[in-house]
Protein backbone atom coordinates (compact mmCIF):
# COMPACT_ATOMS: atom_id res chain seq x y z
CA UNK A 1 0.00 0.00 0.00
CA UNK A 2 1.51 3.48 -1.11
CA UNK A 3 1.01 6.19 1.77
CA UNK A 4 1.78 9.75 0.44
CA UNK A 5 4.36 12.20 2.01
CA UNK A 6 1.91 14.88 2.23
CA UNK A 7 -0.03 12.18 4.08
CA UNK A 8 2.93 11.39 6.20
CA UNK A 9 3.44 15.06 7.07
CA UNK A 10 0.21 16.31 7.85
CA UNK A 11 -0.76 13.16 10.46
CA UNK A 12 2.78 13.48 11.70
CA UNK A 13 1.93 17.40 12.88
CA UNK A 14 -1.59 16.61 13.98
CA UNK A 15 -0.13 14.07 16.02
CA UNK A 16 3.07 16.16 17.71
CA UNK A 17 0.50 19.18 18.21
CA UNK A 18 -1.42 16.84 20.10
CA UNK A 19 1.35 15.98 22.39
CA UNK A 20 2.32 19.37 23.05
CA UNK A 21 -0.42 20.72 25.41
CA UNK A 22 -1.53 24.15 23.62
CA UNK A 23 -2.63 26.68 26.31
CA UNK A 24 -4.30 29.71 26.62
CA UNK A 25 -2.72 33.08 27.15
CA UNK A 26 -1.74 34.01 30.57
CA UNK A 27 1.10 36.69 32.30
CA UNK A 28 1.98 37.99 35.87
CA UNK A 29 -0.41 40.35 38.59
CA UNK A 30 -0.10 41.26 41.81
CA UNK A 31 -1.94 38.71 43.62
CA UNK A 32 0.38 36.09 42.12
CA UNK A 33 3.42 37.95 43.84
CA UNK A 34 1.62 37.94 47.17
CA UNK A 35 1.99 35.05 49.67
CA UNK A 36 1.16 32.14 48.40
CA UNK A 37 -1.94 30.25 49.86
CA UNK A 38 -0.79 26.59 51.69
CA UNK A 39 -1.41 23.66 49.79
CA UNK A 40 -4.95 22.70 49.83
CA UNK A 41 -5.44 19.24 51.97
CA UNK A 42 -6.12 15.78 50.42
CA UNK A 43 -8.67 13.34 51.74
CA UNK A 44 -9.13 11.41 48.38
CA UNK A 45 -5.55 10.12 48.38
CA UNK A 46 -2.96 8.99 50.06
CA UNK A 47 0.30 9.10 48.37
CA UNK A 48 3.27 6.68 50.08
CA UNK A 49 6.70 6.84 49.69
CA UNK A 50 7.30 5.78 45.61
CA UNK A 51 9.52 2.98 44.83
CA UNK A 52 11.59 4.99 42.70
CA UNK A 53 12.77 8.23 41.61
CA UNK A 54 13.37 8.38 38.03
CA UNK A 55 11.59 6.52 35.01
CA UNK A 56 12.67 6.38 31.13
CA UNK A 57 9.70 5.18 28.51
CA UNK A 58 9.67 5.16 25.01
CA UNK A 59 7.67 4.52 22.21
CA UNK A 60 7.95 5.19 18.14
CA UNK A 61 4.89 6.37 16.29
CA UNK A 62 5.02 7.32 12.38
CA UNK A 63 8.77 7.09 12.18
CA UNK A 64 8.88 9.56 14.86
CA UNK A 65 10.77 8.43 18.77
CA UNK A 66 9.11 9.59 21.73
CA UNK A 67 11.01 9.63 25.03
CA UNK A 68 9.21 10.45 28.64
CA UNK A 69 11.58 11.14 31.67
CA UNK A 70 10.37 11.43 34.75
CA UNK A 71 12.03 12.84 38.21
CA UNK A 72 10.15 12.70 41.80
CA UNK A 73 11.94 13.60 44.90
CA UNK A 74 12.27 16.65 47.19
CA UNK A 75 11.81 19.93 45.32
CA UNK A 76 14.97 21.28 46.82
CA UNK A 77 16.86 18.56 44.78
CA UNK A 78 14.86 18.04 41.14
CA UNK A 79 14.25 21.59 40.62
CA UNK A 80 18.60 22.22 40.65
CA UNK A 81 17.68 20.16 37.46
CA UNK A 82 17.29 21.09 33.72
CA UNK A 83 15.30 22.67 32.27
CA UNK A 84 14.56 24.44 36.13
CA UNK A 85 17.50 25.68 37.44
CA UNK A 86 17.04 29.70 36.39
CA UNK A 87 13.11 29.57 35.69
CA UNK A 88 12.63 29.47 39.76
CA UNK A 89 14.13 33.16 39.60
CA UNK A 90 11.32 34.59 37.22
CA UNK A 91 8.46 32.26 38.82
CA UNK A 92 5.55 34.24 40.31
CA UNK A 93 3.82 32.21 42.74
CA UNK A 94 6.62 32.35 45.28
CA UNK A 95 8.55 29.91 46.88
CA UNK A 96 6.99 26.72 47.50
CA UNK A 97 6.53 25.37 51.00
CA UNK A 98 9.74 23.58 52.84
CA UNK A 99 8.57 20.12 52.69
CA UNK A 100 7.44 20.33 49.07
CA UNK A 101 7.96 17.44 46.66
CA UNK A 102 8.46 17.84 43.08
CA UNK A 103 8.15 15.74 39.93
CA UNK A 104 9.92 16.75 36.96
CA UNK A 105 8.33 15.27 33.13
CA UNK A 106 9.98 15.59 30.11
CA UNK A 107 8.69 14.60 26.63
CA UNK A 108 11.28 14.68 24.04
CA UNK A 109 10.01 14.33 19.77
CA UNK A 110 12.54 13.43 17.85
CA UNK A 111 12.17 12.38 13.84
CA UNK A 112 13.06 13.43 10.24
CA UNK A 113 9.87 16.17 9.96
CA UNK A 114 10.00 17.47 13.93
CA UNK A 115 12.08 17.92 16.91
CA UNK A 116 10.50 19.30 19.86
CA UNK A 117 10.83 19.11 23.77
CA UNK A 118 8.22 19.65 26.11
CA UNK A 119 9.01 20.27 30.41
CA UNK A 120 6.71 20.23 33.37
CA UNK A 121 7.32 20.89 36.82
CA UNK A 122 4.92 20.08 39.40
CA UNK A 123 5.41 20.94 42.92
CA UNK A 124 2.87 19.45 45.70
CA UNK A 125 2.95 18.04 48.92
CA UNK A 126 3.19 14.41 50.29
CA UNK A 127 -0.81 14.30 50.39
CA UNK A 128 -1.20 14.74 46.47
CA UNK A 129 -1.87 18.53 46.88
CA UNK A 130 -0.78 20.66 44.14
CA UNK A 131 0.79 24.27 45.04
CA UNK A 132 2.14 25.06 41.42
CA UNK A 133 3.42 23.65 37.92
CA UNK A 134 5.51 25.17 35.61
CA UNK A 135 5.04 24.04 31.36
CA UNK A 136 7.99 25.04 29.65
CA UNK A 137 7.51 24.21 25.59
CA UNK A 138 11.29 24.48 23.78
CA UNK A 139 9.85 23.51 20.34
CA UNK A 140 12.10 25.78 17.76
CA UNK A 141 9.64 29.18 17.25
CA UNK A 142 7.29 28.42 19.51
CA UNK A 143 9.08 28.74 22.94
CA UNK A 144 6.66 29.79 26.44
CA UNK A 145 6.24 28.90 29.75
CA UNK A 146 3.66 28.49 31.94
CA UNK A 147 3.05 28.80 35.19
CA UNK A 148 -0.01 27.86 37.24
CA UNK A 149 -0.45 28.57 41.38
CA UNK A 150 -3.53 27.08 42.81
CA UNK A 151 -5.23 28.94 45.49
CA UNK A 152 -8.10 28.30 47.97
CA UNK A 153 -11.05 29.51 45.24
CA UNK A 154 -9.37 29.03 41.91
CA UNK A 155 -6.37 28.99 39.62
CA UNK A 156 -3.79 31.88 38.56
CA UNK A 157 -1.72 31.11 35.44
CA UNK A 158 0.56 33.21 34.04
CA UNK A 159 2.54 33.14 30.43
CA UNK A 160 6.29 34.74 29.53
CA UNK A 161 6.66 34.28 25.92
CA UNK A 162 9.38 36.23 23.32
CA UNK A 163 8.13 39.35 22.64
CA UNK A 164 10.43 39.39 19.07
CA UNK A 165 12.39 37.70 16.98
CA UNK A 166 15.59 38.13 18.70
CA UNK A 167 14.04 36.80 21.95
CA UNK A 168 13.76 33.70 20.88
CA UNK A 169 17.97 33.11 21.28
CA UNK A 170 17.81 33.89 24.88
CA UNK A 171 16.43 31.83 27.95
CA UNK A 172 12.59 32.96 29.15
CA UNK A 173 13.94 35.60 31.86
CA UNK A 174 14.69 38.09 28.82
CA UNK A 175 11.08 37.49 27.61
CA UNK A 176 8.73 40.64 27.82
CA UNK A 177 5.66 39.17 26.54
CA UNK A 178 3.49 38.70 29.72
CA UNK A 179 -0.31 37.62 30.08
CA UNK A 180 -2.22 36.77 32.91
CA UNK A 181 -5.58 34.87 33.42
CA UNK A 182 -7.86 33.80 36.77
CA UNK A 183 -10.22 30.76 36.87
CA UNK A 184 -12.55 30.67 39.34
CA UNK A 185 -13.30 27.36 40.39
CA UNK A 186 -16.93 25.60 39.69
CA UNK A 187 -18.79 24.33 42.45
CA UNK A 188 -17.11 20.90 43.31
CA UNK A 189 -18.70 17.29 43.96
CA UNK A 190 -18.11 15.50 47.72
CA UNK A 191 -14.71 13.97 45.68
CA UNK A 192 -12.99 17.57 45.31
CA UNK A 193 -12.22 17.89 48.41
CA UNK A 194 -8.85 19.31 47.16
CA UNK A 195 -6.76 19.27 43.83
CA UNK A 196 -4.45 17.19 42.35
CA UNK A 197 -2.51 17.60 38.80
CA UNK A 198 -3.15 14.45 36.46
CA UNK A 199 0.93 14.65 36.08
CA UNK A 200 0.77 12.76 39.53
CA UNK A 201 -1.33 9.62 38.03
CA UNK A 202 1.78 7.81 37.35
CA UNK A 203 2.96 8.48 40.89
CA UNK A 204 -0.57 7.10 42.15
CA UNK A 205 -0.45 3.94 40.20
CA UNK A 206 2.80 2.86 42.05
CA UNK A 207 1.30 3.62 45.51
CA UNK A 208 -2.09 1.97 44.52
CA UNK A 209 -0.25 -1.17 43.68
CA UNK A 210 1.39 -1.72 47.06
CA UNK A 211 -2.30 -1.69 48.10
CA UNK A 212 -3.68 -4.78 46.75
CA UNK A 213 -6.93 -3.77 48.81
CA UNK A 214 -7.15 -0.55 46.67
CA UNK A 215 -8.96 -1.17 43.41
CA UNK A 216 -10.55 2.15 42.86
CA UNK A 217 -9.72 5.53 43.63
CA UNK A 218 -11.60 9.24 42.95
CA UNK A 219 -9.67 12.53 42.60
CA UNK A 220 -9.95 15.31 41.42
CA UNK A 221 -7.38 17.63 38.86
CA UNK A 222 -6.75 21.03 37.30
CA UNK A 223 -6.01 20.42 33.93
CA UNK A 224 -5.44 23.67 31.16
CA UNK A 225 -8.41 25.64 32.75
CA UNK A 226 -10.73 23.23 33.36
CA UNK A 227 -11.53 20.78 36.64
CA UNK A 228 -12.16 17.29 36.03
CA UNK A 229 -13.20 14.75 38.40
CA UNK A 230 -11.38 10.96 37.93
CA UNK A 231 -11.69 7.53 38.80
CA UNK A 232 -8.59 5.42 38.77
CA UNK A 233 -10.31 1.88 38.37
CA UNK A 234 -7.70 -1.17 38.30
CA UNK A 235 -8.64 -3.94 35.84
CA UNK A 236 -7.55 -7.37 35.10
CA UNK A 237 -4.47 -7.26 33.25
CA UNK A 238 -3.63 -9.95 30.04
CA UNK A 239 0.15 -11.04 30.51
CA UNK A 240 2.99 -9.09 28.53
CA UNK A 241 6.72 -8.89 27.66
CA UNK A 242 8.75 -6.50 29.81
CA UNK A 243 12.36 -5.81 29.37
CA UNK A 244 14.05 -2.87 31.19
CA UNK A 245 17.32 -1.88 33.67
CA UNK A 246 17.27 -1.30 37.09
CA UNK A 247 19.38 1.31 38.37
CA UNK A 248 20.23 1.27 42.19
CA UNK A 249 22.38 3.67 44.17
CA UNK A 250 24.55 0.89 45.54
CA UNK A 251 25.03 -2.15 43.64
CA UNK A 252 25.03 -3.13 39.90
CA UNK A 253 22.18 -2.25 37.50
CA UNK A 254 19.48 -5.42 36.69
CA UNK A 255 17.93 -6.62 33.50
CA UNK A 256 14.54 -7.24 34.01
CA UNK A 257 12.77 -9.25 30.83
CA UNK A 258 10.24 -12.20 30.36
CA UNK A 259 6.67 -11.98 30.90
CA UNK A 260 4.62 -10.84 33.39
CA UNK A 261 1.21 -9.97 34.59
CA UNK A 262 0.56 -6.61 35.19
CA UNK A 263 -1.76 -4.68 37.45
CA UNK A 264 -3.68 -2.41 35.20
CA UNK A 265 -5.40 1.01 36.13
CA UNK A 266 -7.52 2.30 33.90
CA UNK A 267 -8.12 6.43 34.24
CA UNK A 268 -11.75 8.33 32.79
CA UNK A 269 -12.47 11.82 33.35
CA UNK A 270 -15.69 13.51 33.39
CA UNK A 271 -15.40 18.04 33.20
CA UNK A 272 -16.84 19.00 36.29
CA UNK A 273 -18.35 22.44 35.06
CA UNK A 274 -19.70 21.93 30.96
CA UNK A 275 -19.77 25.63 29.51
CA UNK A 276 -17.92 27.32 26.57
CA UNK A 277 -14.52 26.15 27.43
CA UNK A 278 -15.12 22.34 26.58
CA UNK A 279 -11.19 20.69 26.94
CA UNK A 280 -10.11 17.51 26.52
CA UNK A 281 -8.72 15.90 29.04
CA UNK A 282 -4.92 14.92 28.68
CA UNK A 283 -1.72 13.10 30.15
CA UNK A 284 1.37 13.57 28.72
CA UNK A 285 -1.00 14.37 25.21
CA UNK A 286 -3.07 11.40 25.82
CA UNK A 287 -7.13 12.22 25.97
CA UNK A 288 -8.65 8.48 25.77
CA UNK A 289 -8.52 5.08 26.52
CA UNK A 290 -5.50 5.78 29.02
CA UNK A 291 -4.08 3.07 30.99
CA UNK A 292 -0.81 2.86 33.41
CA UNK A 293 0.68 -0.41 33.86
CA UNK A 294 2.86 -1.68 36.60
CA UNK A 295 4.97 -4.43 37.77
CA UNK A 296 3.24 -6.45 40.56
CA UNK A 297 6.59 -7.20 41.46
CA UNK A 298 8.58 -4.21 41.35
CA UNK A 299 5.49 -1.40 41.61
CA UNK A 300 6.93 0.65 38.54
CA UNK A 301 4.99 2.10 36.12
CA UNK A 302 6.23 -0.42 33.03
CA UNK A 303 3.53 0.99 30.25
CA UNK A 304 1.75 4.34 29.78
CA UNK A 305 -1.34 3.79 26.93
CA UNK A 306 -3.99 5.88 25.13
CA UNK A 307 -5.49 7.27 22.69
CA UNK A 308 -4.18 10.80 20.91
CA UNK A 309 -5.97 12.73 18.71
CA UNK A 310 -5.48 12.08 15.29
CA UNK A 311 -2.85 9.84 15.96
CA UNK A 312 -4.64 6.77 17.73
CA UNK A 313 -2.88 4.02 20.32
CA UNK A 314 0.20 5.26 21.50
CA UNK A 315 2.20 3.03 24.17
CA UNK A 316 5.23 4.21 25.81
CA UNK A 317 7.20 1.26 27.44
CA UNK A 318 9.22 1.60 30.24
CA UNK A 319 13.32 1.43 29.30
CA UNK A 320 15.14 2.52 32.57
CA UNK A 321 14.19 3.26 36.52
CA UNK A 322 16.36 4.08 39.13
CA UNK A 323 14.62 2.50 42.32
CA UNK A 324 15.16 4.14 45.97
Amino acid sequence: MHISGTFITVTLFLFLSALLPALPTLGRTQESASVPDPPLQTQAIQIVKAPWSALSLSGTKLGTTLRVNVRLGPAAEVAELEPWTGLLQIAACGPPPEQAAMLSTSLSIKGLLRNSRYSEGLWFDQAGSAYKRLRYNQEPGKYWLKEYCWKKNGVHRSKLAPAAEEEKLHKPGAWQEQTSSWYALPERPAQCTSLSDPALLIVLASAMAQEPQERSLSLCTFGRRQLFQLEMTRETGEAQAVSYRILQDSGPAQERSGRIKPLVYRITAQQVQTDDMTEAFSLMGLEEDIRIFVDPATYLPIRLSGTARMAGKVELDLAEARIN
